[in-house]
Parts: structure tokens; C-alpha cells; sequence
């Protein structure tokens, strides 16, 4: 997931490292209340990425679907103002990402091994057929 663009507004209640938004963006986000969001400032013309800050997310059907509400703090750390445009995505947890790795290596294994299998049963049958020549492949 690329992420959602949202605008910064400023929280009523400043509650630094939690962001409300519309709780109809929670699926599109692939997350569940309190959980974890990365939120970056959305870079224009020539400004520099960003480095993104990690926050709880909150649900709430008083936040309009185009905004993020954040703390005075979080909006300062991310180097923002209010209106600002920001990204938001799930921040995928460390045990998911170690998952996907382990996956990832054990697919590879399984396919280099079948590739050095393949290579090691030709060079057999190379070396059979010059120690016995003539001889059909299941008389070796």
C-alpha cells in the first residue's frame, strides 16, 4: 500500500504519539484502533522525504474523511504545520516483517536446491556416460 494523503489539523485534546481519523479509513489502511501508522509530510517541489513518525491510530466519525487530527507535538516532529498535506500507511509490525522474510528464504531455498539438483543429476549422467559408454541411462 502506497498510503492515504490526508491534511494535518491540529487535536482539541493534545495527546502526543495518537492521530484520530475517519474510522472509514481504518479498512482501506489494513488496521484495527490503537494500532500502529507511519506518517510522513507529503513532499512537494523540491523539499526533501521526510523521516516518518510512528502513532496510534483512532477512529472517529467526527473527523472528516480528508483530515488527520494530530498533537501540537507529532506535528512538530514530523517538521509540519496545520494543513499541511501528510501520508499515512500501516506501519507493519516486526513479527509480520520477519514472517515474510522467512518465507521469502525458504522459497529461495527450495528453489536453488531444486536448480543444484538438476545440475548435480546432468553431471552424473555426464560421468556415467564416459566411464560406460554405449550404456542406456536406466543400465547405469
Amino acid at each position: 500500500m502506497e498510503g492515504i494523503e490526508l491534511k494535518i489539523e491540529t487535536r482539541s485534546f493534545p495527546s502526543s504519539g495518537r492521530v484520530r481519523v475517519h474510522e472509514s479509513l481504518l479498512p482501506d489502511l489494513e488496521v484495527k484502533v490503537g494500532e500502529n501508522l507511519e506518517v510522513m509530510k507529503a513532499v512537494t517541489g523540491e523539499e526533501e522525504k521526510s523521516k516518518p513518525i510512528v502513532v496510534s491510530v483512532f477512529a472517529d466519525s467526527m473527523v472528516k474523511t480528508d483530515v488527520i487530527r494530530m498533537s501540537p507535538e507529532d506535528i512538530a516532529r514530523l517538521g509540519a504545520l496545520e494543513g499541511d498535506t501528510v501520508i499515512i500507511k500501516r506501519k507493519i509490525p516486526f513479527t509480520e516483517v520477519i514472517g515474510i522474510k522467512a518465507g521469502n528464504t525458504g522459497k529461495t531455498i527450495k528453489e536453488e536446491t531444486s536448480k543444484a539438483g538438476a545440475t548435480i543429476e546432468k553431471g552424473m549422467k555426464e560421468i556415467g556416460e564416459k566411464i560406460m559408454p554405449g550404456k542406456k541411462e536406466d543400465e547405469l
